[in-house]
C-alpha cells in the first residue's frame, strides 16, 4: 500500500472527522485500498473535448438509450473526444433525472451496465454523479424512515422550533416509524440531503466510487460539490468542508486504484448539434459538444 498516500488520507479525514470516525472509515475501506503502489494514478487533469449525450435525443421508447447511442456512432471515428458524457444515468424519481433512487443501477431508459460497457469501447465514459442528495424513494431514505439502525443518521433532521424562519423552505416533513420529522431537502421535497457528518455516508460514497470503476466508467462530475457538508449549528452549507470532502474522495480514488477522472460541477458552454457528423466535423473549433434536440 502507498503509505505516503494513506497517511495523507488519514490526516485529511481528521480535518473534518473525529479521530475515532477516521479510524472507522479506514477500517471499513481497508479492503478497497490498493496494495500495489505502481498502479496508483494521481493524474486528474481537466479533459479537453467532451461529447455529451442527452436522453431526449435517444428516447426511442424501447429502454435502450445506450444501444441507440452506440448505433448512432458505430461507424464514426469519435476518438477525438476525451469522454462521452452521460448525464444522470441512475434511476430517478424526478423528471430532471436528478433524484437518484439507486446508485448501483442504471435507469432502464439508458439500458444496463453491460450496455454502458459496450459504449465504452468507443470512448471513455464520464457520468454525472449527484451525491449531495438522494431520492426520497431511495433504499437509503426508506431504511432511514423505517428506523434501520445503520441508516439512523444518514440524513439531516432538525426540530422545527430550531429551524430559522428563513430556512424553513429548505426542510420538509416526513413520516417515520416513530414520529414525523423535519428533514433537510435543499433543492426539492423529493431530494433529501445526505449527512456527510456521518462517516457511514462517506464510506458508502467511497464504495460507490469503486463500483463505478468496476463498470468501466472513467470519469465522474460531482454535482453541487459546494453543498455536500451542512453545518446544523449555523444552518448553512459549509463550502470549505465540502471541498475538503471532495479532496478526500479524490484521495480515496487514488488509493483504491479506481483512477477516475473527477471534476466538480463541470459546466462548460456546450455547442449543440442535432447530428453527430456535423459535431465531429467542427471538433477542431469546439471543445464541448452536446447532441440534443
Amino acid at each position: 500500500m502507498n503509505n505516503e498516500l494513506l497517511l495523507a488520507f488519514n490526516e485529511e479525514l481528521k480535518n473534518i472527522y473525529s479521530n475515532k470516525d477516521a479510524e472507522i472509515i479506514i477500517s471499513e475501506l481497508k479492503s478497497y485500498l490498493n496494495t500495489n503502489d505502481s498502479s496508483v494514478n494521481t493524474d486528474n487533469k481537466e479533459p479537453t473535448k467532451i461529447l455529451r449525450l442527452y436522453p431526449s435525443k435517444y428516447n426511442t421508447g424501447d429502454n435502450n438509450g445506450l444501444l441507440t447511442v452506440l448505433d448512432n456512432i458505430s461507424n464514426k471515428d469519435i476518438s477525438v473526444f476525451n469522454y462521452i458524457s452521460i448525464p444522470q444515468p441512475h434511476p430517478s424519481s424526478t423528471d430532471d433525472m436528478d433524484a437518484p433512487i439507486d446508485f448501483n443501477d442504471i435507469d432502464p431508459f439508458w439500458g444496463t451496465w453491460e450496455d454502458l460497457k459496450k459504449l465504452s469501447t468507443k470512448a471513455p465514459i464520464m457520468i454525472d454523479c449527484e451525491i449531495q442528495h438522494t431520492s426520497c424513494e431511495s433504499k437509503w431514505f426508506k431504511k432511514y424512515r423505517a428506523g434501520v439502525p445503520e441508516y439512523s443518521n444518514f440524513f439531516i433532521k432538525e426540530d422545527k422550533d430550531n429551524i430559522p424562519h428563513d430556512n424553513l423552505h429548505m426542510y420538509n416533513e416526513f413520516e417515520t416509524m416513530a414520529e414525523n420529522i423535519m428533514v433537510l431537502t435543499t433543492f426539492a421535497l423529493e431530494k433529501p440531503d445526505l449527512n456527510y457528518a456521518n462517516p457511514n455516508v462517506f464510506i458508502s460514497i467511497c464504495k460507490l466510487i469503486s463500483n463505478y470503476s468496476k463498470h468501466n466508467i472513467k470519469a465522474i462530475n460531482i454535482k453541487n460539490a459546494d453543498k455536500l457538508w451542512f453545518n446544523t449549528a449555523t444552518q448553512e452549507h459549509n463550502k470549505d468542508k465540502s471541498m475538503k470532502l471532495i479532496n478526500i474522495i479524490k484521495r480515496f480514488n487514488e488509493l483504491s486504484g479506481a483512477n477516475l477522472h473527477i471534476t466538480t460541477d463541470f459546466s462548460p458552454v456546450y455547442s449543440k448539434y442535432d447530428d453527430i457528423n456535423n459535431a465531429i466535423a467542427d471538433i477542431n473549433d469546439q471543445k464541448y459538444i452536446e447532441i440534443a434536440k
